[in-house]
């Protein structure tokens, strides 16, 4: 993780961790891990239509990582993989009322799209190893570094 931070950044997370059981935050993480899982499997079996989202940015839960580890959850706890990429993509953009725009890739839409290592319907967790991402039609990460700047060809854009 240092790799990802400025040295000034990187110092700062660490302080606020020197600590963190003591955070207000925290104080309350017993018990509702105790009751999180009854509940999510109770609307996972009532077929309940849920969006997918995260506390980014509290502590603990670093912006990099946190979307995917909500997602494994869900499907640890009994939704299907499909069904929770949905609620992480069309059902989120329904949600805010921007279904007609995002959410799927198809013509006339805008559509940021990532590549995996892996198959994330037989193995949720390679949603982890994002290798390419492609934003508003340009390649932002790529394991071929002179890609970054080229336009892609994708579906959506």
């Amino acid at each position: 993780m240092k790799r990802l931070f400025p040295p000034e950044i990187f110092a700062e997370i660490q302080r606020s961790l020197e600590n963190w059981p003591a955070l207000g935050y925290f104080q309350r993480t017993d018990r509702e891990m105790l009751y999180r899982e009854r509940g999510v499997k109770q609307f996972i079996e009532s077929g309940a239509v849920m969006g997918m989202g995260t506390d980014s940015g509290t502590p603990m839960n670093f912006h990099s990582e946190a979307l995917w580890r909500e997602i494994k959850v869900h499907v640890d706890m009994g939704m299907t993989p499909q069904r929770a990429i949905a609620a992480a993509t069309r059902v989120n953009a329904q949600i805010i009322g921007k279904g007609r725009e995002l959410g799927t890739i198809e013509p006339g839409k805008r559509a940021d799209v990532i590549v995996v290592k892996g198959n994330p319907l037989f193995d949720i967790a390679a949603l982890s190893n994002v290798e390419i991402v492609v934003k508003d039609g340009m390649v932002v990460k790529d394991a071929v570094p002179d890609s970054r700047t080229r336009p892609s060809s994708g579906a959506g854009k």
